[in-house]
């Protein structure tokens, strides 16, 4: 799933029913070459979700020092407090491990997205598809 517009391509694996913003996305620009198209890019997290998280865990920061205080001032539910000390180490961790579990899978779901290229868009013969040097 994604899109194609103004020189930039923009592609992730979808499982049909199932949506994780945590899945690794091919962000990538169309340049023209050689009488062709070259698609030069980078896979991995999305750039709202690399925004998102340091405000996610500023927020939890936030929420534990005024809970701590909280805590420590006044009078708590006891439900109330283990509630709170299972929901603030499930929302500190949880996204940690959906992107750990994601970039397991990573490989794999780039190596869909290049079978979906190849496919769909002509290769010129002897070109085929390939990934660049990491420098």
């Amino acid at each position: 799933v994604g899109f194609c517009r103004d020189g930039r391509l923009s592609l992730r694996r979808m499982t049909p029913l199932v949506h994780s913003v945590f899945k690794p996305v091919l962000e990538a620009k169309l340049e023209a070459s050689r009488g062709g198209t070259t698609i030069s890019g980078k896979f991995g997290m999305s750039a709202l979700l690399k925004g998102f998280l340091p405000i996610w865990y500023a927020f939890l920061v936030l929420v534990g020092i005024v809970q701590a205080f909280a805590l420590n001032s006044i009078v708590v539910d006891p439900l109330y407090a283990r509630f709170a000390a299972v929901l603030f180490p499930v929302l500190l961790v949880g996204p940690l491990l959906l992107a750990l579990f994601e970039s397991w899978r990573a490989e794999r779901q780039l190596a869909d997205i290049t079978a979906f290229l190849e496919r769909e868009i002509q290769v010129l013969p002897g070109e085929g598809l390939r990934q660049a040097d990491p420098a």
